[in-house]
């Protein structure tokens, strides 16, 4: 009587979206390719994206070349900080 509707993990990324319907990969990929570099404190502040690392995986599947860049702030906390490089950029 009930259809279930069975998504694959995949799909559920993809479908992500920021508050103005454009999805995370998307905003991601255009703070990248404007040249700018982009850590978790940023992404979640500027874009809402609060799992970074999992969007930046996304891009990489996607054939994006993204340099992860492991960093420490002034406390000692490790952080990693994220850009395009390559033809992609």
């Amino acid at each position: 009587m009930f259809k279930t509707l069975v998504r694959t993990r995949r799909t559920i990324i993809n479908d992500y979206t920021s508050r103005n319907g454009v999805s995370q990969t998307t905003v991601l990929l255009s703070h990248l390719k404007s040249g700018r570099t982009i850590t978790q404190v940023v992404a979640s502040e500027s874009y809402r994206i609060h799992r970074l690392a999992s969007r930046v995986y996304d891009l990489k599947q996607q054939g994006y070349d993204i340099a992860s860049i492991p960093c420490l702030d002034a406390t000692g906390t490790k952080y990693n900080l994220y850009r395009l490089r390559g033809a992609n950029a």
